[in-house]
């Protein structure tokens, strides 16, 4: 769990968003929604856009894989699974009509 910092689209690497981890462990290969954007995490790196294997609350970490983009200062969360993922946003979109 945590913030979006930033979200922004990059040529070569696609949608890179950067994260502020709040709370749990972030590593590839978990699933992250923010809004109506939905992730699973392709690879991490630090800030100095090097590759990490995971990230920690107080650590911003850069993200690869959302799609869409999500909203800067929008919350996100981890889950379980895809399914987990896809049941949540289906519930999301059904309260925005």
């Amino acid at each position: 769990q945590g913030a979006v910092l930033e979200a922004r689209m990059e040529k070569g690497r696609g949608p890179v968003v950067t994260l502020l981890i709040k709370r749990g462990r972030l590593e590839p290969g978990q699933f992250l929604i923010s809004g109506l954007a939905s992730c699973k995490v392709r690879a991490l790196s630090n800030h100095l856009g090097k590759p990490v294997s995971s990230g920690t609350p107080g650590i911003a970490v850069e993200v690869l894989g959302f799609d869409p983009l999500p909203v800067a200062g929008d919350r996100f969360d981890g889950l379980k699974s895809e399914a987990d993922a896809e049941r949540v946003l289906g519930h999301r979109r059904d309260q925005q009509l």
